[in-house]
């Protein structure tokens, strides 16, 4: 295979193991630009005489999102992007509705519209990036895989396993398949076994995740029916350690760092919308504690996603909810051991305190 790299994560280390046969940078605020390293790319492989896998990042909607003005902590003049594709009418604070799990307060509005203008930049890097591949002449030979690796960087979303920070989009196309829209839940670490399996090669032994192949052709799948997600160091180096399972209608969060004495601390709070909420916290008692849920958090936590999607309660401590507390503990801790956790340790003693 030839392999390609548009604008490398920078957690993507070490170097020796990403091998890529070419790497491309600075394009991934940039629609037209990232347009042309892919043709690059796929030119490049037509030339070696090789199939490629190409890894292409977006970078749009990461902070600063666009049109952050001087009112926004962050410089704004990256804010502007850069390239051709800028969004021709910009959505303001008028426009959009607060993110329900968020306060709807004038900054938050005004950040969510210049992250949906983000969005937006996103969605026309995208549609250059297909029209290139379909310019090849290559559409329908290549497998596309788009999908983001977290929620937006706001308040109990990106790097938190609070429902918002990991319930993302998935889309795959598959050559001579038809559309369709699965319910199941899946991870990414689904996307390896598939793509091996798709592409013919063979799948180790023992990988995580598995091959969503038995979905794409309209078969059942046993254990879909959760997913688990986790957190460890965030991009401070700071360690905030968090553990969940999900299903569709229940989350239960494990929380180690919390009561430990630290309050929670990530990139997602560097904007507008941290800032209104913790000025609304200290005038408003009916904000204060979604506050301190956020900054300080509880060891463990079970949510009822029906009732209460936007996770504001806790019924850990309710007898109606005393079964699946139970089923969700016991199954977050079967796969806690089965991956060999290395906070497998403090959540059985979690475990062994609790009623």
């Amino acid at each position: 295979y030839f392999t390609a790299a548009l604008n490398k994560l920078p957690h993507m280390k070490p170097d020796s193991a990403f091998p890529w046969d070419a790497k491309y940078d600075g394009s991934s605020k940039n629609p037209g630009q990232l347009a042309k390293q892919l043709a690059e790319a796929i030119q490049s492989a037509k030339d070696s005489g090789k199939p490629f896998f190409i890894n292409c990042n977006i970078g749009d909607p990461h902070r600063p999102f666009y049109g952050a003005g001087p009112k926004n902590p962050q410089k704004a003049a990256r804010a502007k992007n850069e390239g051709e594709g800028i969004v021709a009418k910009p959505f303001t604070a008028e426009d959009v509705k607060a993110p329900r799990f968020l306060e709807n307060l004038p900054d938050i509005r005004e950040e969510y519209a210049q992250y949906s203008n983000s969005v937006q930049r996103l969605d026309i890097s995208f549609g250059n990036v297909i029209d290139e591949l379909r310019k090849s002449g290559l559409a329908d030979k290549t497998i596309v895989v788009f999908l983001s690796d977290h929620g937006i960087s706001m308040p109990f979303s990106k790097a938190t396993v609070y429902f918002n920070g990991t319930w993302s989009p998935v889309l795959i196309k598959v050559p001579g398949k038809d559309g369709a829209e699965h319910p199941e839940l899946v991870s990414s670490t689904d996307i390896l076994p598939t793509l091996l399996e798709l592409s013919g090669n063979p799948v180790p032994e023992g990988i995580d995740g598995r091959s969503w192949i038995p979905l794409l052709n309209g078969e059942k799948q046993s254990g879909r029916d959760r997913v688990f997600t986790h957190v460890n160091g965030v991009s401070s180096g700071k360690q905030f350690p968090q553990r969940a399972v999900n299903t569709l209608t229940r989350s239960l969060i494990f929380l180690p760092w919390a009561g430990k004495g630290q309050d929670f601390r990530v990139e997602a709070m560097q904007g507008l919308a941290y800032a209104a909420l913790a000025e609304a916290a200290a005038a408003d008692p009916a904000v204060k504690p979604r506050v301190e849920q956020f900054l300080h958090g509880v060891p463990l936590a079970l949510y009822d996603l029906e009732k209460d999607p936007d996770q504001r309660t806790n019924v850990i401590d309710d007898p109606a909810y005393a079964s699946d507390r139970r089923e969700l503990e016991q199954s977050l801790l079967s796969h806690m051991e089965k991956t060999g956790d290395p906070q497998l340790a403090a959540f059985r003693d979690l475990l062994s305190t609790k009623p």
